[in-house]
């Protein structure tokens, strides 16, 4: 099998990307190249599930928090740069402070919402499914990560999450202890979104 350079370094960041994920299953803080490469992972991943840019942005940016690093890490990963091919063609994709960004009030080009209560995804369908982690390892799914692609160690009914997401506000996730079983609400990824999952 021939690769070409691009296919090359995603195979090197999935690799690495995995053993994060392994490593976070554990209970063990991230590294700095680990936590790089869970970031760009997810931005692939979302871009490959045909998301726009900002939820491309979005997935990247939830897929690490400060608590998944090891001390100093969040602080040294300043800026995250990655190539994806979005449906509109290949694109930077540049994370400013990527670890940092969830636990920050208002990053710049923030927005702040008035007071009262805001409606996520308004329009958009939903359906509620009940999900087990059947390993004895902790999983966690990100908020806009595809939740047909979610790990295999979840199950569920995978068909009826085709197209969809958490219906958590962006830069959360939900975690599953081993064994255990939670009911979650999925919504569209995209006003109409639906269809065959994505290549994998």
């Amino acid at each position: 099998m021939r690769l070409t350079p691009t296919e090359q370094q995603r195979l090197v960041v999935f690799t690495t990307a995995e053993l994060a994920r392994r490593t976070r299953d554990r209970g063990l803080r991230l590294n700095a190249p680990e936590a790089t490469a869970l970031m760009v992972d997810a931005l692939h991943w979302a871009a490959r599930a045909g998301l726009s840019h900002p939820e491309v942005v979005d997935s990247g940016l939830s897929a690490v928090t400060p608590d998944d690093v090891l001390d100093g890490v969040a602080d040294l990963i300043t800026e995250v740069r990655a190539e994806v091919l979005l449906k509109e063609g290949t694109r930077l994709v540049v994370l400013r402070d990527p670890v940092n960004a969830g636990a920050v009030p208002v990053r710049i080009g923030g927005v702040r919402t008035p007071a009262g209560e805001i409606e996520l995804y308004a329009g958009r369908e939903r359906v509620a499914l009940r999900v087990t982690n059947t390993s004895t390892h902790v999983v966690r799914v990100s908020s806009h990560f595809p939740f047909e692609q979610v790990n295999d160690r979840l199950s569920f009914d995978r068909g009826a999450a085709v197209g969809r997401h958490l219906d958590i506000p962006a830069g959360g996730l939900v975690r599953w202890g081993p064994g255990e079983t939670l009911d979650v609400t999925l919504v569209t990824s995209q006003e109409g979104a639906g269809g065959p999952p994505s290549p994998r």
